[in-house]
């Protein structure tokens, strides 16, 4: 599909869901889009050129060039959305194509009144495949309307979109890919208005490293309140800070945008990843393994409270992680893991969140009766506000039984994702693209550092593939007995994708290629901008 509008070509993917779902893309929603593109682009793609050097100067962990804010920003001011009955106790995350959870959902008794928010997610919990993209699309435009899900009050509504550095390869404009966020941003937007009913709609910002970022992001809402004859602060927003960068940026991305921010959600997860993928030359930097990174650890709550203080300060919502446990088969197995999803919810409460994140319907109702107060930002940790450490974090034996979990959940999540997955429940846990990528990373630290398993042995090259091989047989045979007696074809097609599955994770750790994908996109783009500048001076002569 090729159009035209004001001398702007927008050229979208050709396939049979771009067909059948022709009708999502708008003159209005391609206008929109294009013109913020034309008018934002260029920033987007110097901000993306920072980060690439911001990387490079904390490597060893030093981040006083992040800490140095301005005196504006670290005086008394108050958020604009800061009322008594500012209130968001439970979020939680559902793919956006995913429509049978999603109008579960809808459907659930709780709403928004109570403080429960259904964030339609368009980022982790999806697979980034362009028929899932317009499933989900058109998932907004359907099963978000009364008319369709038989619900008259729909509970709290927010959506998370991508990010800064992702593009939509499937929409170009002008020959160029267009920012996967702002797609998102445009198309949800003009696809729920109706349904909203021009009430304010909420985003969800990930992967926001620097409050310049920020600005690049409020600046796109604005353009977009103008462009479509909206009110200005029409869109609220909550930041997810979920990187390193971010982390000590927490105030500034605030001050950035406080008309129109309800708070900030701390993602412990992804913020340990981007750690261990920035910081790749401090010594003493060694994470232990993932059973031990919850927020009992120091180095996850000590970034915690920093976020609960710095919010707190100025009326803003501190909205905790997501909870790793999920609901499962085995009795036994599922009571320990329901405990300790309980203990975290609660935990994360004592620390002064006003809110949490649950990966389950299941977990609403216990989420709901620990978060029973309007909010707690009368809670300002003492201690995180002007001096945090985000790096701090104790070494703890990192065990054979550890490396395997990881390296057998890498392996099931893999095969999981090339079947279209995005998200899967293992050993009674949610394991989705950023516990992925957290385990990824934290193994080839291991890896790269010589990291010494608490039995003895080292883990390098020959103990990581022997590792893999086992692991990966043993899931096989698992596969294998679970078919015994009920014969298929396509057993031996399964096999396949989880041997390719563990090649693939091999690959990644023993050649190290996770410990450079920070920067793998951003040397991408640059490598592009150059070989068209080439193309160009070339063309002229």
């Amino acid at each position: 599909m090729e159009h035209v509008i004001d001398g702007i070509k927008i050229t979208i993917a050709e396939s049979e869901n771009t067909k059948k779902y022709a009708h999502l893309f708008t003159y209005e929603s391609l206008a929109l889009l294009s013109a913020l593109h034309e008018e934002m682009n260029h920033e987007r793609n110097r901000l993306l050129n920072d980060r690439f050097f911001l990387y490079r100067q904390l490597e060893t962990g030093h981040v006083s060039k992040l800490v140095d804010l301005n005196n504006e920003v670290k005086q008394n001011w108050k958020i604009a959305n800061t009322n008594s009955a500012l209130m968001r106790k439970v979020d939680i995350c559902c793919a956006a194509d995913n429509d049978i959870l999603l109008k579960r959902l809808l459907q659930h008794p709780v709403h928004a009144s109570d403080g429960l928010n259904i964030v339609v997610d368009f980022e982790d919990s999806m697979k980034h495949h362009w028929d899932n993209l317009l499933n989900g699309m058109s998932n907004i435009q359907t099963i978000l309307s009364p008319a369709y899900s038989g619900v008259q009050v729909l509970p709290g509504l927010s959506f998370r979109i991508r990010s800064l550095a992702d593009s939509e390869e499937k929409v170009l404009i002008n020959n160029e890919p267009v920012c996967a966020g702002l797609f998102d941003l445009v198309m949800s937007f003009c696809l729920a208005t109706e349904i909203f009913n021009k009430a304010s709609i909420t985003y969800y910002i990930p992967q926001c490293e620097h409050y310049m970022e920020a600005r690049w992001w409020n600046e796109i809402l604005l353009l977009l309140e103008n462009f479509a004859g909206l009110p200005e602060n029409y869109f609220k927003t909550l930041f997810i800070i979920e990187t390193l960068p971010a982390a000590y940026q927490v105030e500034a991305i605030l001050h950035e945008t406080l008309t129109r921010t309800l708070g900030m959600c701390a993602g412990y997860r992804d913020k340990i990843t981007s750690d261990l993928r920035i910081v790749t030359k401090k010594v003493d930097f060694v994470l232990p393994e993932r059973i031990h990174l919850d927020m009992q650890n120091p180095y996850i709550a000590d970034f915690a409270q920093h976020v609960i203080a710095v919010c707190h300060k100025h009326g803003a919502l501190a909205l905790g992680g997501l909870t790793l446990n999920a609901s499962g088969k085995i009795d036994d197995v599922v009571d320990a893991k329901v405990l300790k999803n309980n203990d975290d919810i609660k935990t994360q409460q004592q620390l002064g969140f006003d809110g949490c994140w649950v990966s389950h319907p299941d977990h609403i109702a216990f989420a709901m009766e620990i978060f029973n107060t309007l909010n707690q930002l009368q809670i300002i940790p003492d201690g995180f506000y002007d001096t945090p450490d985000m790096l701090n974090v104790a070494m703890q034996p990192v065990t054979m039984e550890g490396l395997r979990d990881n390296i057998r959940t890498a392996i099931t999540f893999l095969q999981a994702y090339k079947e279209g997955y995005a998200s899967i429940i293992l050993d009674n846990r949610l394991e989705d693209v950023s516990t992925f990528e957290l385990i990824k990373t934290q193994v080839v630290q291991w890896y790269q550092k010589g990291v010494v398993l608490d039995g003895g042995e080292k883990i390098n090259n020959r103990l990581i593939t022997d590792i893999i091989l086992e692991e990966s047989d043993k899931l096989v045979e698992v596969l294998r007995t679970e078919f015994e007696g009920n014969p298929t074809g396509e057993l031996g097609a399964i096999f396949n994708t989880y041997k390719k599955a563990a090649l693939d994770f091999e690959q990644m750790i023993v050649n190290s290629v996770s410990s450079d994908l920070l920067y793998e996109k951003i040397k991408c783009f640059i490598r592009k901008k150059i070989l068209t500048k080439i193309y160009f001076l070339f063309s002229k002569c």
